[in-house]
């Protein structure tokens, strides 16, 4: 297996999970998790589900910190939740990557390449046999997270449903999925299963204003809205220049039910270019979720607050243009591109124009 970099998942330089000491709207799943140690009826195999980028990953090492910290002992104070001092020991080596007790499983690094793997392979997860397999380097709690789960392949999926159905003495075993109906039923029936939601748009406010202190008021509300009050989300798009490309789309978009070739071209042009696949993979999930809003905006009346400016005039001008079960099949086919794109490795600028050519049928067509 060719290991690559240990934090090939971190955003820009923002803290990474492991590294993040505060946890902020996830008060509830903490005392669950408090309260099963406490009485000792400690689950062996644990389900964090929820959106991307809400938390999941830092409550699962947050949990880990804590186990392998106080192992059997339940400290006084552990109403205060999984709080471990930053500077302890164990959490120093958990920040670096080197605590022998716990196992992390990602989507391996393809060195030839130079980018992660599309899928968690079946290699990686036959990991935890080895390392459930042996006593516990350090005594104590051995602790699995897989993150995210979704990434597994059939083959990985499999063999971890073999390792849940035998579970060895002190072993702990946190999956984290942003889609849990995508994993096998069997799999999701083993697990303690905690349900996490996005913070509050105040929270969300708080952690993207705490992690980037450069950004502005207008700029965090317009990031935190886009993320639908996804922390991670909003910090991502604010690394790829998420708001400014986004303006962008809305700008053009507006021109519906014409497209200027001029402008489409030179937009097409400028995210397909260059080595980092960042630019163009967020302009499509950005349109997908553009035709989202307006979708659900045309399907409620409901208005989502503006991201960027002039964003609900645009919308309500263009949902007009066809009915909402046309746009509601272009929103389909758009994120069908997307994801056609990541697993095929298609021409980045034939791709933009093809999503922006489906939108425009779909007005010329009504």
């Amino acid at each position: 297996m060719s290991e690559g970099p240990v934090d090939s998942d971190r955003i820009a330089d923002y803290p990474h999970p492991r590294e993040t000491a505060e946890l902020v709207g996830h008060e509830l799943a903490e005392r669950t998790i408090i309260e099963t140690f406490a009485s000792g009826r400690l689950a062996h195999a644990w389900l964090f589900a929820g959106p991307p980028g809400i938390g999941k990953a830092t409550l699962a090492y947050r949990m880990a910190r804590f186990l392998l910290r106080h192992g059997d002992q339940v400290p006084k104070d552990h109403k205060a939740g999984l709080n471990v001092d930053p500077n302890d020991p164990v959490a120093r080596r958990i920040a670096a990557m080197s605590h022998g007790n716990l196992l992390v499983l990602r989507r391996p690094w393809d060195s030839a390449r130079k980018r992660l793997k599309t899928v968690l392979t079946v290699d990686e997860v036959r990991r935890i046999n080895n390392f459930f397999g042996l006593s516990a380097s350090e005594g104590g709690w051995r602790v699995c997270i897989i993150d995210p789960a979704d990434d597994m392949n059939a083959a990985a999926g499999n063999a971890l449903l073999k390792t849940l159905e035998e579970p060895p003495a002190k072993s702990i075993l946190i999956v984290i999925s942003h889609a849990p109906g995508r994993l096998l039923a069997t799999i999701r029936s083993r697990c303690r299963r905690l349900n996490l939601t996005p913070p509050s748009e105040e929270q969300a406010r708080h952690i993207v204003a705490r992690c980037d202190p450069t950004l502005t008021a207008k700029q965090i509300g317009g990031l935190v809205n886009l993320a639908q009050n996804s922390p991670g989300r909003a910090l991502a798009l604010a690394q790829q220049g998420g708001l400014d490309i986004y303006a962008d789309l809305n700008e053009l978009l507006g021109q519906l039910p014409s497209l200027p070739d001029k402008a489409l071209m030179s937009l097409s042009e400028r995210l397909a270019k260059g080595s980092d696949d960042g630019p163009f993979s967020i302009a499509l999930d950005l349109l997908s979720e553009w035709l989202r809003r307006m979708v659900e905006g045309g399907a409620t009346g409901i208005a989502h607050g503006e991201a960027v400016d002039n964003e609900q005039t645009v919308m309500n001008n263009v949902v007009k243009l066809a009915p909402l079960d046309r746009w509601v099949t272009a929103w389909e086919e758009v994120g069908a591109l997307q994801k056609k794109a990541d697993a095929l490795n298609l021409d980045r600028k034939q791709t933009i124009l093809q999503a922006f050519y489906k939108i425009q049928k779909t007005c010329t067509a009504a």
